[in-house]
């Protein structure tokens, strides 16, 4: 994506985001303090994978997560590696006073939370317009606006017209199975 592009993508999901908060404010039964105490109760759990879940449960529950959400934005993540997907860094947040604690009785159970959308593990879809450099190796643009970089295999001498179909598989630690039309397969990685 450009920058403007991608810009604009975050500023439409920001006022998606909103809407929704809004949308569910006037539905959600528990209190900010009630909220606030499930919240607080997932810092017991033991390492952060635990806590992350925790919190995402009472997300779902309050109306915030959408699964739906969850799966578009995995599609949209899928083959992208830990280092493309981390923030740029921000300077530490400045420390807020904050007033004692006040006693609150224990808020309700959370309610049960929609299910967690399961994890992708390869996407089909068509090529928009693929290339084949000098060294016979294949650059295609998805229908998605996705770009995928063969990285070894059988050289290609005349480029995919688009249309063709074009998957992607997770393969084994970390790496990208492309397959072009029924057959050619081959181990490649994304590179937008």
């Amino acid at each position: 994506m450009k920058i403007g592009t991608l810009a604009l993508a975050r500023a439409l999901g920001a006022t998606a985001l909103g809407a929704t908060a809004i949308a569910v404010q006037a539905q959600d039964t528990l209190s900010p303090a009630d909220r606030w105490a499930q919240v607080a109760a997932c810092a017991a759990q033991g390492n952060p994978e635990r806590r992350h879940a925790c919190v995402d449960g009472i997300l779902r529950a309050a109306g915030v997560l959408d699964p739906v959400r969850e799966q578009a934005q995995q599609r949209a993540e899928f083959g992208r590696t830990e280092r493309d997907l981390r923030e740029p860094e921000t300077p530490a947040p400045v420390p807020v006073p904050v007033a004692p604690p006040v006693t609150v009785a224990a808020p309700p159970p959370p309610p049960p939370a929609p299910p967690v959308p399961e994890r992708i593990d390869s996407i089909s879809t068509t090529i928009a317009a693929a290339r084949v450099g000098n060294n016979g190796r294949l650059l295609v643009a998805t229908a998605e606006a996705t770009v995928w970089r063969q990285l070894d295999g059988e050289a290609f001498r005349v480029a995919p017209s688009p249309g063709t179909a074009f998957a992607v598989q997770r393969g084994a630690l970390g790496s990208y199975i492309c397959t072009v039309g029924r057959s050619n397969s081959f181990r490649c990685a994304r590179v937008d």
